[in-house]
């Protein structure tokens, strides 16, 4: 399954004052891009998983059964060497494009997400965007 969607990133990532949240809950593969830049990444075979990108923060989590490992944003471009518009990485030119460690207020980006399950059965997939 695939899922594309071009979005603006709210005022300090919160909608109705509330931080927007990407959520996901699901077994096997899961990647999430946002303008081409892998954000989340839980592929391969496993149990039901939880991930999240907290837009407000820009904390990006995945809980798994060997613990939480957290990430950011911003860390994510940094070490993909682009900015969201694909341009080089320039250290200087990193607040023209984010807010600490989320994006910039108004950009627009472009999110996809890509879900496998390679299983016979006892398929688990959540996915929804909410408030946190």
């Amino acid at each position: 399954m695939s899922i594309e969607a071009n979005f603006y990133q709210p005022e300090d990532g919160k909608y109705r004052g509330e931080d927007v949240v990407y959520e996901f809950n699901g077994d096997d593969d899961l990647w999430v891009f946002v303008d081409d830049v892998l954000i989340l990444d839980i592929g391969g075979v496993h149990d039901a998983h939880s991930c999240f990108i907290n837009f407000s923060t820009g904390k990006v989590q995945v809980e798994t059964g060997n613990g939480l490992a957290e990430t950011t944003i911003r860390d994510c471009f940094k070490k993909a060497g682009i900015f969201p518009d694909g341009t080089s990485w320039v250290e200087s030119k990193a607040d023209q494009y984010f807010k600490g460690d989320t994006f910039a207020d108004y950009s627009q980006h472009n999110m996809k997400m890509f879900y496998m399950e390679r299983g016979a059965g006892a398929s688990n997939l959540h996915n929804r965007n909410r408030r946190r």
